[in-house]
């Protein structure tokens, strides 16, 4: 307990002095003690796959990442970090600053690995301020709070304390703090490994972490169909979706609908025509031209009619393969010259019309809700095409619904050699 004593103290003195001394190695030489000062880079980057954070006061799926860390040449109680975060569909590079303030011995129940190694647990409290370095994406932006992390040092290295992982109410490198953006004002910024702090309206889970189904749709939804799925090519595609929105980022056909789906994977390409001009197989010069004969509208939207009525639209994704298209959505915002508020009975509208289209039989049609589609979707087949149609209420603006055309054998092509 001296020797431990002894580094805490010589910790605090360093911090005092703002010299930057660190915990430095006792004179008794315990292999288990530090040798010089401790690098806390690899307690606060461990288990990062694991790191699940959230932003705001609706619980918007918080992403976050470091990429590289590095202690600073004179102060060895500073870092310099660098990495990413997303919030919805955005990724930002940011960089900045950790500081050690404070590193406590932390009272634990009898541990036969601690014991093993004549170890101790410690606290450590660190402030970070990092700033977005992204250029027109939430340009502007920054990060400020604190992190509460747990480590022991083993061979002379701080180590992730994760001796407890298997208990129900684990958790480490706890941050609370406030994001700043220029554009969306102050919100309340939370992430951790395991678990989330200040979750508890989010967080339903016993032994894990689990989404409550309210806020699915803030970007947990992912999270949700991996947990259900429980494989581990559903929790690598979930963690691999993360960072990219390109392809990886096609939506994940829910479990409880991929046998009716999954036909199309070898099915005949007898539908190419899909909506407004757009067609399957066709190049991104076609798309494009395909697009500008489109009437323009407001906010970057464009006319769409279906069944005889007037939508305000947005023009969506598009997705090729051997520079051809095989996925394509739109987004109906308003209806009609004055653009009004859609409603759900205009959604069941469209549904009723394109059951007429692509087939309302049971080899045809499909309708979900949750708690296997996180928002009303109507799913259609016809050979090659999977079509769906999808309710969302309270969108970012106002009510939208979306509608995704897929071409089956080669999404599942891509999918598969994704795996």
């Amino acid at each position: 307990m001296k020797t431990k004593c002894f580094l805490l103290m010589l910790l605090f003195a360093s911090i005092l002095l703002s010299c930057g001394g660190g915990v430095q190695r006792s004179q008794t030489g315990s292999d288990n003690e530090a040798q010089g000062p401790l690098d806390f880079s690899a307690v606060w980057m461990a288990y990062q796959d694991n790191v699940y954070g959230y932003v705001g006061d609706n619980f918007e799926r918080f992403y976050f990442l470091i990429d590289s860390m590095q202690v600073d040449a004179e102060d060895t109680l500073l870092y310099h970090v660098w990495g990413k975060y997303r919030i919805k569909w955005d990724i930002i590079d940011y960089e900045g600053q950790v500081r050690i303030i404070d590193i406590s011995e932390k009272e634990t129940d009898f541990s036969p690995e601690l014991e093993h190694y004549d170890a101790q647990v410690y606290d450590l409290i660190s402030k970070w301020e990092l700033k977005s370095t992204s250029i027109c994406i939430r340009e502007g932006e920054t990060i400020n709070g604190q992190m509460a992390s747990t480590f022991y040092i083993l061979d002379g290295k701080a180590v992730f304390d994760d001796i407890d992982l298997g208990s129900d109410p684990y958790c480490n490198n706890q941050f609370t703090g406030t994001l700043i953006s220029p554009e969306y004002g102050e919100q309340k910024c939370r992430w951790g490994a395991f678990r989330i702090p200040d979750s508890e309206d989010l967080d339903i889970g016993a032994a894990e972490f689990s989404p409550a189904d309210e806020y699915l749709g803030n970007g947990w939804w992912s999270y949700r169909e991996a947990y259900r799925e429980g494989t581990e090519e559903g929790w690598k595609y979930e963690k691999r979706s993360r960072w990219f929105l390109g392809e990886d980022s096609l939506p994940r056909i829910p479990v409880q609908v991929r046998p009716f789906v999954r036909s199309t994977e070898k099915a005949p390409v007898s539908v190419k025509e899909l909506l407004a001009g757009f067609r399957f197989g066709m190049n991104d010069k076609e798309y494009r031209t395909a697009y500008d004969k489109l009437e323009k509208l407001e906010c970057d939207q464009v006319k769409l009619i279906i069944d005889n009525t007037y939508f305000h639209a947005s023009d969506g994704v598009g997705y090729y393969a051997n520079g051809q298209l095989y996925y394509k959505s739109f987004s109906l915002n308003l209806k009609g010259i004055n653009g009004e508020e859609l409603t759900k009975a205009d959604f069941d509208t469209l549904a009723t019309y394109f059951k007429g289209v692509y087939g309302s039989d049971s080899l045809h049609h499909m309708y979900t809700e949750l708690p296997i589609s996180e928002y009303p979707t109507h799913h259609w087949i016809k050979d090659n095409l999977y079509f769906s149609i999808t309710w969302v209420p309270e969108g970012e603006v106002e009510n939208f619904i979306a509608l995704e055309y897929i071409n089956g054998p080669v999404y599942w092509e891509v999918m598969n050699r994704k795996k």
